[in-house]
């Protein structure tokens, strides 16, 4: 027998030796309490007398984050008391005209040192509420659900948030120590010119998290009166188009109109909760080479720089919550993946020869075994030699599994290719069938199983039809095996992410999906159209605005589906938003067991009846009994119940998004098949995950499942505890 479970958890690994943040900080840290990296033993939330415990969010645009003087200068403001730093830093080019034009991932490495968390973002948010300045509501509200992740990941308890700027240069007078001996224990918000806010933990980082969302102004009536200046204007602001230290009119009348992005995010933030102003950290804004008083002047907004343009979704890294335990020369590994993905160039043979190549079963295993050991595998060494078996064999599921759990690319944006024929498969041609453009999957980089690249499918012969069905608009999700369970739910489908107005209830546009037999005339048609309908899509099936299989349009759009087995983190996170809505709660003794007829054990029943032992409830998911599984709103409601989720690998686990934060899932793979696409699914929504293996001779390793399942239990009783 080989492994006794698939621990779905980072590695320990060594602390970082390098970076400019203060390593005393970094040692007082751990010595409270902190742990980066490595998941933390459970821990109870603290008295009221002990220690006081910060999140500290630094987020927007990275600018000059990486400068020396500003790295130790937070360094120092944060030694002394526990606390955990988190990073979203946007390093792509800013829509504001005054911002920055793109940063280099590498060259935050200095900056990234004493950092519990890190994410990355590509290209530019939507602004809201009318002003470039209110940008910044994006980048702290992903910050904020990155701590959240982490706190449950890591079962870590927080006293206080703070949230203060990439560029915020710390003084030496009033530390994090001194306010946190100041705070208040009862909800309240330390608002420092917006540039730094402090808040109460569970009342504020809602509240953070909830940010791009907040209440605008009413500019028509401009109102309430505070969100606007008062012209001629009562304020200096710091020049660009006109004299400096003169009313906001004398510089743009125009940008004065704008609302305050500063009034609209300190009063979201300070909803039933006293607002203070005082004490406030001494410090300035580091602009390249100069400083910048963080008092006595305004800076003038919403002058946009050219060429740049907001994206609904912008593409982001996944969170990398395992950052504190990253060697150094991981960290620099991770920040060159993320140069190379920040390229503006298309996807393609360029981008696909980014990737490591594998040229021999040596290399393959060097570098996937030891991506798969970070992310997947834990105490077990039996299953790190199960995992390296198969990689030095070079199977292909397994090497592909390594390379893209481990770097994933984000999706592009959709495609709006003209007039043009769209194929099945999701090719799209011009005239002659010559190729102009297509999905992610096909145009010269193909995430599949294998090396990541297949050839034969770029170059392959399109799906001809004799007659292509005629349509105006058609905006296309087809896919190669977009008419099967699992790659239409969490491939194809996911691509409405990204839905262009034209496919709304009062558009015209069809959508295009991968086979006829998915346009509800079959039983496959039948799912399809609630799915739609779960998605918030339901209207295209009711208005007759799907067509399948072939079609030439005069106008044709592709949208980014997921990738090959493995959607994006912010694909999942929409279709688990999207599956959840009115799902009932989880119940804890509740356990769903699927069963497959064509996957699956000889000793199935064995399997259940061990779930049975230690759940009260056992809902049975099984496609081999009469009448069916029955509606999909109730197979959705049976994941989101169950507190835990058995299942042997295959597509009766296309449900997964569906389930609740705290559920676990266990799946059981053929050990000559050892895919790894569910578990990478499970870790980007969060999910606590367990692997365990049938043997070749077709029976699932019960030994090891009793306590896998107590396992289970007690890190969602862990979870809730710390919630």
């Amino acid at each position: 027998m080989v492994s006794r479970g698939l621990v779905a958890a980072a590695c320990a690994a060594a602390l970082v030796q390098g970076g400019l943040l203060s390593k005393r900080h970094e040692a007082r840290s751990q010595g409270a309490g902190r742990t980066r990296g490595a998941a933390a033993p459970a821990a109870s939330r603290e008295p009221a007398t002990g220690p006081r415990r910060t999140a500290v969010c630094v987020a927007g645009a990275a600018r000059t984050v990486a400068a020396a003087d500003v790295s130790r200068a937070l360094g120092r403001f944060v030694d002394g008391t526990p606390a955990d730093l988190f990073f979203h830093l946007f390093v792509g080019a800013e829509l504001s005209f005054r911002g920055q034009g793109g940063v280099a991932p590498a060259s935050l490495l200095g900056a990234l040192g004493a950092a519990a968390a890190v994410r990355l973002q590509h290209e530019e948010n939507p602004i809201a509420c009318g002003t470039d300045a209110a940008g910044r509501f994006f980048k702290i509200a992903k910050c904020a659900e990155m701590v959240r992740t982490y706190a449950r990941l890591h079962n870590r308890s927080y006293d206080l948030l703070v949230v203060t700027r990439p560029d915020y240069l710390f003084g030496a007078a009033t530390p994090l120590a001194t306010l946190v001996r100041s705070a208040p224990r009862t909800p309240f918000l330390l608002n420092c010119r917006a540039d730094f806010l402090m808040a109460s933990y569970a009342d504020g980082v809602e509240k953070a998290a909830g940010l791009a969302d907040a209440a605008c102004c009413d500019e028509a009536r401009r109102s309430p009166r505070e969100c606007f200046l008062v012209r001629p204007g009562d304020k200096p602001y710091v020049a660009i188009d006109g004299p400096s230290g003169q009313p906001c009119a004398a510089n743009n009348g125009a940008m004065c109109d704008a609302p305050r992005s500063n009034f609209i995010m300190v009063r979201h933030m300070a909803r039933n909760a006293s607002v203070r102003r005082a004490p406030c950290p001494a410090a300035r804004i580091r602009r390249d080479g100069d400083l910048v008083a963080t008092r006595g002047t305004m800076w003038l907004h919403n002058r946009t720089r050219a060429g740049v343009r907001p994206v609904a979704a912008p593409r982001l890294t996944e969170p990398w919550l395992d950052w504190g335990a990253l060697s150094p020369a991981a960290r620099r590994g991770r920040l060159a993946a993320a140069g190379a993905a920040r390229s503006d160039a298309p996807a393609g043979a360029a981008r696909c020869a980014a990737r490591p190549a594998a040229t021999t079963p040596g290399q393959r295993l060097e570098s996937g075994a030891a991506c798969e050991a970070r992310h997947w595998v834990g105490a077990t060494p039996a299953l790190a030699a199960t995992l390296a078996k198969p990689l030095q064999r070079g199977q292909e599921h397994v090497a592909w599994d390594a390379a893209h759990v481990c770097a994933e690319d984000d999706s592009l944006g959709a495609r709006d290719l003209g007039p043009a024929t769209i194929d099945r498969n999701g090719h799209a041609y011009r005239g002659s069938w010559s190729p102009v453009g297509s999905k992610l999957q096909f145009s010269g980089c193909v995430a599949d199983f294998g090396r990541g690249c297949r050839p034969w499918l770029a170059r392959a012969t399109p799906a001809r039809c004799a007659r292509p069905q005629e349509r105006k608009e058609v905006v296309s999700i087809a896919t190669v095996w977009g008419d099967s369970l699992w790659h239409w739910a969490c491939e194809s489908s996911v691509g409405l992410l990204a839905a262009p107005p034209s496919l709304g209830p009062a558009g015209t546009a069809h959508l295009h999906v991968t086979n006829a037999s998915l346009t509800f005339e079959t039983s496959e048609g039948a799912f399809v159209r609630a799915w739609l309908r779960r998605l918030g899509f339901g209207h295209l099936a009711d208005q007759g605005r799907v067509v399948g299989g072939c079609v030439r349009a005069e106008r044709a759009t592709m949208l980014p589906t997921g990738r090959c087995a493995a959607p994006s983190r912010r694909h999942l996170a929409w279709l688990s938003e999207r599956l959840r809505r009115g799902a009932p709660p989880l119940e804890p003794r509740t356990a769903l067991v699927v069963t497959r007829k064509d996957r699956g054990a000889r000793n199935w029943a064995a399997v259940r009846e061990i779930v049975a032992r230690r759940f009260d409830v056992v809902i049975d998911h099984d496609d081999t009994a009469e009448g069916g599984l029955g509606p999909l709103d109730d197979q959705l409601a049976h994941f989101a119940r169950a507190a835990v989720i058995v299942a042997p690998h295959g597509s009766g686990l296309f449900g997964i998004a569906a389930t609740a934060p705290e559920a676990c899932v266990v799946e059981f793979f053929p050990e000559r098949y050892l895919n790894l696409c569910y578990a990478a699914v499970a870790r980007k929504l969060d999910r606590t995950y367990r692997g365990l293996l049938i043997d070749a001779a077709g029976d699932a390793e019960l030994a090891a499942l009793p306590g896998v399942l107590d396992e289970c239990v007690l890190r969602r009783r862990n979870a809730t505890r710390g919630m």
